[in-house]
Order: structure tokens, then C-alpha cells, then sequence
């Protein structure tokens, strides 16, 4: 553990660990839940990585897309409007209005989109960020969910690690809360370590947050009065791996289809826009 700490290269969360097994002769197993707990974070990131790479590469082409026509189609068919005169239709005129608009603000667009990305990087670290951040995080649709229950996975399998190494569980809640780096969860387990100090349960302090369902808290309530808290946290641990695992298999599929409808539908009613001045022209001229 000594070794490992002067490298400079692995945790307080990791050192310590070793330094448990160590301590009770448990360095083998202590070394086989550290892989594991590895393995797991590198595959659940993997999992989000997957669901979640192709709405956003839709979504920039999207985008793409749309600088596009709005720069280059869009006004390539406003000067033939122009020669033809006349009144053009309803879903045309909203499209070419919107083109215009969107080239005579082109400048402020990517001033505000420059401005908000040094914002995000500058400011990332700041505590009023990390709450905005984590807030919109949590509170959107099925996203915030996923990502709640992949750090409620984390911070179950470090603690059942933790405990079934013997760490002392007002030191195992501090190792954990140094380890993970979501806001919500810091400002938890750093106010559950000064309850437990005071005396209060670890349930009890848990439902102050509602980052912990019920059913956790329940398990954890058994768990204080049978002392088994280390079998309780890993079984936890199982249980919302497996559920992550499904819900972003499910999302992934689900997401997919749909952006390729959405990007679909808005090309397509640019396209129309475009030509209902030709049919309606074509029409004018066959009479």
C-alpha cells in the first residue's frame, strides 16, 4: 500500500483499500473487488458511451444539416422565388423567413455558442456549476435515471468493498465520497458522515436524499440489524448494474429510430417548402 501511495498514481480510495487487506490478511481479495469494481466502471461507461454515441452523432448532423440549407439551399431558392413573383405558401415563406434571420444573426449564434463552451470549461469546477449541471442531469427523462443508478451502483460496491475489508464505515463513507465525483452524491455522503458521527443510523441519514429510493434504504435498515451490511451493498451493487445494463439497451433502441425519424421529417419539410412554389408555378402555368 506504502508503494503504491508514492507513486502518485492510484487513489485514497485504492490505498486504503490495500492498506485494509493488508492489515487482515485479505490483500488477495481485497485485489480481486478492486478489479472487479473496474471492470464494472469501465463496462457501465462503455454501455453509455454506446447508448448515447449515436443520438449525438445524429443530432450533429442534424445540426449540420440544417447550417446547410438554411446557408446555401434555402437562399439558392429565394432568388428563383424572386423571379417568379407572385405569393408564395405559408410553409415557405416560415422557412426562407428563418434562413434570413438565421444568416443575419450567424455571428451572435457562434459568439453565444464560443461564449457558453468557455463558460462550461472555466467554470466547471465551481460548485454552483457542478449543482446546475447535476440538476439538469438528474431531472431529464430517462437520462437522469440511468445516470443516478450507475453512480448508485458505484457507491454500492465501493462500500460493500470497503466494509468487507473492516474499514470503519464513517471512513469507508469519506473514501467513497472522495472517489465519486458527482455533486449530488458528495454533498450526500459528506452530510450522512457528520450524522453517523452524531449518532444517527446511516438509513436514517440516507433518506434525506432522494438520490436513495426506498428500497435501498430499507435494505440498508435490514442490513444495520443483522450486520450485514457488506452482503447487502453488494447484492445493491448487482441489482442496479443489471438494471443500468437494461434500461441503456433499451433506451439505445429506442433512440435510435427515433432520431433517424426526426432528422428525416425536418429534411423533408425543408425539401417541400422548397418546391411548393415550383408545383404551384407548374400548376399556374398548365392553366
Amino acid at each position: 500500500a506504502e508503494s503504491i501511495l508514492k507513486t502518485g498514481k492510484f487513489s485514497a480510495y485504492e490505498f486504503h483499500s490495500l492498506q485494509i487487506g493488508e492489515e487482515t490478511g485479505r490483500v488477495t481479495e481485497v485485489l480481486s473487488e478492486l478489479a472487479k469494481y473496474f471492470n464494472k466502471k469501465i463496462k457501465q461507461k462503455r454501455q453509455l458511451v454506446s447508448a448515447f454515441s449515436y443520438p449525438v452523432m445524429t443530432l450533429f448532423v442534424a445540426i449540420a444539416a440544417v447550417v446547410f440549407m438554411m446557408n446555401f439551399v434555402v437562399p439558392m431558392f429565394m432568388d428563383i422565388f424572386k423571379r417568379f413573383g407572385g405569393e408564395l405558401p405559408a410553409l415557405t415563406k416560415l422557412v426562407v423567413d428563418t434562413s434570413r434571420a438565421f444568416g443575419q444573426n450567424i455571428g451572435w449564434i457562434t459568439f453565444v455558442i464560443i461564449a457558453a463552451v468557455i463558460l462550461m470549461y472555466t467554470q466547471r469546477k465551481q460548485i454552483w456549476y457542478r449543482k446546475a449541471v447535476s440538476t439538469i442531469i438528474l431531472k431529464t427523462p430517462l437520462f437522469g435515471d440511468i445516470i443516478n443508478k450507475v453512480y448508485l451502483a458505484r457507491f454500492c460496491q465501493s462500500m460493500s468493498l470497503l466494509i468487507s475489508a473492516r474499514t470503519p464505515i464513517i471512513n469507508a463513507i469519506e473514501l467513497v465520497r472522495k472517489m465519486i465525483s458527482f455533486y449530488p452524491y458528495e454533498i450526500a455522503l459528506e452530510k450522512m458522515q457528520k450524522d453517523i458521527m452524531n449518532g444517527m443510523s446511516l438509513h436514517e441519514s440516507m433518506k434525506q436524499f432522494p438520490i436513495f429510493d426506498k428500497r435501498t434504504i430499507s435494505l440498508i435498515k435490514v442490513a444495520e440489524e443483522v450486520n450485514k451490511l457488506d452482503s447487502v451493498f453488494e447484492r445493491l451493487n448487482k441489482q442496479y448494474s443489471e438494471e443500468v445494463e437494461h434500461r441503456v439497451g433499451v433506451m439505445s433502441s429506442f433512440l435510435e429510430p427515433v432520431m433517424i425519424i426526426f432528422v428525416g421529417l425536418f429534411v423533408a419539410i425543408i425539401l417541400v417548402s422548397m418546391y411548393l412554389p415550383m408545383f404551384k408555378l407548374s400548376t399556374t402555368v398548365g392553366n
